[in-house]
């Protein structure tokens, strides 16, 4: 995950093209390699920020993010706040439901990507519940 990876990088290791590689992972994963990638480094970034004492920018670069400011922002456009005030903010477990059950609101785990939210951040979802500010 820490790796720079290129979708060029990728198909190389595993000896097929580019186009191949894209179109059977899409196939089968439900997004692009890129793509999986990144919600699979937002999911460690999470953890990492919820879970350790890490300064931010220690946490995007153990996940592959060389600037904390790219994690920083796919982070807000996942959750709607930085992860400096999700880490200040302690939060009850989300159902998951949509709205949102324990606040009646709409939750800001609402997916930004639905199949890779589904199958990478399962377990984020349901321990990470904060509301998107209005």
């Amino acid at each position: 995950m820490a790796e720079p990876w290129t979708v060029s990088q990728l198909s190389s290791e595993i000896a097929v093209s580019r186009a191949h590689l894209t179109r059977v992972f899409t196939r089968q994963v439900g997004v692009a390699p890129m793509r999986f990638l990144i919600e699979a480094r937002l999911t460690e970034f999470t953890r990492l920020i919820e879970e350790t004492d890490l300064p931010v920018s220690d946490a995007s670069r153990q996940v592959g993010w060389k600037d904390a400011r790219v994690a920083a922002v796919w982070f807000r456009k996942r959750f709607g706040i930085t992860p400096t005030q999700y880490r200040r903010h302690p939060h009850p477990p989300c159902t998951g439901a949509m709205p949102c059950e324990l606040c009646r609101r709409v939750c800001a785990l609402d997916p930004v990507l639905e199949p890779v939210t589904r199958a990478v951040s399962r377990d984020s979802r349901r321990d990470a519940h904060i509301w998107r500010s209005s």
